[in-house]
C-alpha cells in the first residue's frame, strides 16, 4: 500500500525504517497484523543504509550449505566472551531466531545473502569464533522495482556500489571494474546496507504495509499500564496513533544527541557514521514511561575522519576509518608521537584504546589519533576522497620529514620520530612485538594482499610523510529499553 494518509488505528506501528525496523513490519503483517512504518526523516534506511551491510548470523544456512563448521554451542561461547554472558536467556533467543530471520527472509522477500567466507569474527582467537561465513552480505538489488520508492531509499556517500566478495576479489579502485560501477548507479542497483533496505522495502510493500515519512513519533501512550499507541508529529500536525497489538521501537541510537553523548557515552565521541536523525526518540520515549534503560554507556565505536567541507543529510559527514588504518605503509600515533595499538584491529576495539582515560593526568592522550603515511601508501590505497597516485589535497598535513609533519602537527617530534624508528627496526624482521600487527587473522581482513614478509608489515619509507586527523566517533549506540519480561531478561 505504501505511503498515504496516516491512519490512527492500526494493530502495530513500527517506528525506524532501517532494518530491524523493516523486518519487523514483514513479521507482524506476516502474522495477520495491520502495520504502519514511521520514519523520522524524508528516506527510509536509516542506519542500515549508511552501513556497510553485514548482519552477523551464526550458524546460518548458508554455512551449512557450503560444510563451514559452525554450531549453536560455539557461538554461545563466543558471545558469552563478547558481551561477559550478562544475558544468558538473550543469547539463546538471538542463536535460535537469527538462522531463521535469515533464511525466512530469504524465502519471503527479494532480500538474498550470500556468506562472507573470508570474513572471520572479530576476536578470531577467542573461543568460539569462526574463520568467516557468519557475516551475510547483501546480493545486489535492483532498486527500480520500488516504482516511485527508487528514490526514497537513503544511501551512504560513503560506499561505491560494490559487494564485499567484489572487494575481496579487486582490493584497491586501481582494479576496481568501473564498466559494471558505473552500470549500476545508472541503472539504480543497490548494495551493501542500501541493498537491505530496498529489498526489505518491496517486502512490506508487497504486503500493503503502510509507510509515512517525515513522522517523528515523540511519546507513548498508556492504557491501564500497556502502551496502546503514541503521539506522531507530522508534516499535518500532531496527532495519536492507536496500536491495538503494540508498538515497536527501532528508531537508532543517541548519537547526534549532544546532551545524551555527553552525558552516557563513556568515551567523548566527535561525531557519527549514522544518519543526523539518530537522537535517542526511543529511549526517551521509553524512559519517560518507566522503562529500565541498559548499556547506556556503550556505542558501536568507530575513529572517524573529517573531509572539510564534506556534508551528508545536511550534517557535517564523518568517514569510517575501517580498512585503511591495517595497509601497508602506515602507523597511527598520538600526540606525544607513540603508537597505542594494533592498527589492524577492529574499528570498535580501536576506537576505545584510542578513547583510553588516564587517571594520572586526567587526559586522553590518544584523543585526537593521527594516521601518517608513506608515499607508498599514497600511491597504491585510497583514503577518504583521495584515489591512488593522485595528488594531496591542502587539507591533508604533508612534510618533507616526519620531524617537520610533526611540528605541523603539534605532535612531540622526539616521540615520533623514535615511534618510526622503532616501527621499521622491527618491520624489517616482520614483527612488531608491543602490538603485534601482522599476526592476528583480523589483519588480514583490512588489509591488501601481502606485500613483504607479513600483509600490513613493512617499514614506512619516511620522505616526504602525510597525516590526518583522526576523531573518536560511532557508527550507532548500543544502549536499549530493558524488557520486564520476555527471553533474555
Amino acid at each position: 500500500m505504501g505511503e498515504g494518509e496516516t491512519p490512527t488505528t492500526v494493530d502495530v506501528v513500527v517506528v525506524g525504517s532501517g532494518g530491524a525496523g523493516l523486518t519487523a513490519a514483514i513479521a507482524a503483517a506476516d502474522h495477520g497484523a495491520r502495520v504502519l512504518v514511521l520514519e523520522r526523516s524524508d528516506k527510509f534506511g536509516g542506519t542500515t543504509a549508511y552501513s556497510g551491510g553485514k548482519v552477523w548470523v551464526p550458524n546460518n544456512h548458508h554455512m551449512r550449505r557450503l560444510g563451514i563448521p559452525d554450531s549453536e554451542e560455539g557461538a554461545r561461547a563466543y558471545l558469552e566472551r563478547t558481551t561477559g554472558n550478562r544475558y544468558p536467556r538473550l543469547i539463546s533467543a538471538f542463536l535460535k531466531q537469527a538462522p531463521r530471520m535469515a533464511e525466512y527472509l530469504e524465502a519471503n522477500t527479494p532480500l538474498k545473502f550470500y556468506p562472507c567466507v573470508n570474513y572471520p569474527d572479530y576476536h578470531p582467537e577467542w573461543v568460539g569464533a569462526t574463520r568467516g561465513g557468519r557475516a551475510l552480505d547483501a546480493m545486489p538489488f535492483e532498486a527500480e522495482v520500488l516504482g516511485e520508492y527508487a528514490g526514497l531509499v537513503r544511501r551512504s556517500p560513503a560506499f561505491m556500489p560494490i559487494t564485499h566478495a567484489e572487494w575481496e576479489q579487486w582490493r584497491s579502485p586501481l582494479r576496481f571494474d568501473r564498466e559494471l560501477i558505473g552500470r549500476r548507479i545508472r541503472t539504480n542497483v543497490l548494495t551493501t546496507g542500501t541493498a537491505i533496505v530496498g529489498a526489505l522495502l518491496k517486502g512490506c510493500l508487497d504486503r500493503g504495509i503502510l509507510l509515512s515519512r517525515r513522522h517523528r513519533a515523540v511519546r507513548l501512550v498508556i492504557d491501564g499500564g500497556r502502551v496502546c499507541g503514541l503521539e506522531v508529529e507530522s508534516p499535518s500536525g500532531r496527532l495519536t496513533i492507536t496500536a491495538r497489538r503494540g508498538v515497536i521501537l527501532a528508531c537508532g541510537g543517541f548519537e547526534w544527541n549532544r546532551d545524551l553523548v555527553d552525558r552516557f557515552l563513556r568515551v567523548p565521541i566527535r561525531g557519527a557514521a549514522s544518519p543526523p536523525w539518530n537522537e535517542g526518540d526511543g529511549l526517551v520515549m521509553g524512559a519517560a514511561v518507566g522503562a529500565q534503560l541498559s548499556t547506556l554507556g556503550e556505542a558501536w565505536w568507530m575513529p572517524l575522519l573529517r573531509v572539510p567541507g564534506e556534508e551528508a543529510d545536511g550534517q557535517p559527514f564523518y568517514r569510517a576509518m575501517i580498512g585503511e588504518r591495517g595497509l601497508p605503509g602506515s602507523i597511527i600515533v598520538n600526540r606525544r608521537g607513540c603508537r597505542f595499538a594494533n592498527e589492524a584491529l577492529n574499528y570498535n576495539d580501536f576506537m576505545l584504546l584510542m578513547g583510553t582515560f588516564d587517571p594520572t593526568t586526567y587526559e586522553r592522550p590518544n584523543i585526537p589519533a593521527f594516521f601518517i603515511f608513506d608515499e607508498r601508501f599514497r600511491r597504491r590505497y585510497p583514503i577518504a576522497k583521495i584515489l591512488p597516485g593522485e595528488a594531496v589535497p591542502e587539507w591533508v598535513a604533508r612534510a618533507r620529514s616526519p620531524r617537520e609533519l610533526a611540528e605541523k602537527l603539534g605532535i612531540d617530534p622526539e616521540g615520533l620520530e623514535q615511534t618510526l624508528e622503532r616501527f621499521n627496526r622491527f618491520a624489517r624482521r616482520g614483527v612488531d612485538p608491543d602490538f603485534h600487527r601482522g599476526r592476528a587473522l583480523t589483519t588480514a581482513t583490512t588489509a591488501t594482499r601481502p606485500l613483504g614478509r607479513t600483509p600490513t608489515l613493512p617499514p614506512l619509507r619516511s620522505r616526504p610523510s602525510s597525516a590526518l586527523r583522526l576523531f573518536p566517533g560511532s557508527s550507532a549506540r548500543r544502549a536499549a529499553l530493558k524488557p520486564t519480561s520476555g527471553p533474555g531478561f
